[in-house]
């Protein structure tokens, strides 16, 4: 099977509300090529408990809501 290498673009937003977050981006090959339908994880510091899951919609794009700071 062929690997695929993707980088992950992260933009970080802030809500209305002073204490809420919201992260977004895309997944993408190294060609540029968004790829649509894959796992996104949130973790703090590279830890092994995820606090959100999502999946990438068909442009490859993906949103987390309501993060709290910390």
């Amino acid at each position: 099977m062929k690997a695929i290498y993707a980088s992950v673009l992260l933009f970080f937003c802030s809500f209305l509300h002073a204490q809420d977050y919201q992260i977004s981006g895309d997944v993408q090959l190294d060609s540029g090529e968004k790829i649509s339908n894959v796992t996104v994880l949130l973790s703090v510091n590279g830890e092994t408990t995820f606090l959100k899951a999502g999946i990438t919609n068909n442009e490859g794009k993906f949103s987390f809501n309501n993060i709290k700071p910390g």
